[in-house]
């Protein structure tokens, strides 16, 4: 699962970049990132249904369909990357910390837009940088939370 949401992740960075040059987004990069959803919907309904981790038992703990599901769609989608996730500890940025900050973060950039303090321009700035945190989030979370870093103090920069 975390192959195939990198790949989606890299297909969204090529958007972003697209949007902050002011290109176009061709329709078939637009189409591909839907149809990709639309087919790991399924698979995502399927990892929620476990009632709940204490009830996995190790022989049943890796559902192989939804294994094959989501090797499937890596092969078809062209995934390269080995999505291995790099360790990382850091009492203030975790996954959840990262998430809470980060949100905080985007909103704070929402009402600056909504209060005309930023241009699209800057948003779009912005947007790139929200791409390689969900990006980094599952492959590097050291990556991520440094590029958390530099987004709240640009945030901190417009308030």
């Amino acid at each position: 699962m975390l192959r195939f949401n990198n790949v989606m992740q890299e297909l969204n960075l090529e958007i972003v970049k697209l949007q902050a040059a002011g290109k176009p987004i061709p329709e078939s990069l637009r189409g591909k990132l839907t149809q990709m959803v639309d087919e790991s919907t399924p698979l995502n309904v399927m990892m929620g249904e476990i009632s709940s981790p204490e009830s996995i038992q190790a022989s049943t703990a890796v559902d192989p369909a939804i294994c094959r599901g989501y090797e499937g769609l890596i092969e078809a989608y062209g995934g390269n990357s080995t999505g291995v996730v790099q360790a990382h500890k850091n009492a203030e940025c975790d996954q959840g910390s990262l998430w809470t900050r980060y949100g905080e973060a985007m909103q704070a950039v929402t009402r600056a837009f909504q209060e005309q303090r930023i241009t699209r321009e800057d948003v779009d700035q912005f947007r790139v940088m929200d791409v390689q945190i969900g990006q980094y989030s599952t492959t590097n979370l050291g990556k991520a939370c440094e590029i958390l870093a530099e987004y709240e103090s640009q945030v901190s920069a417009i308030q």
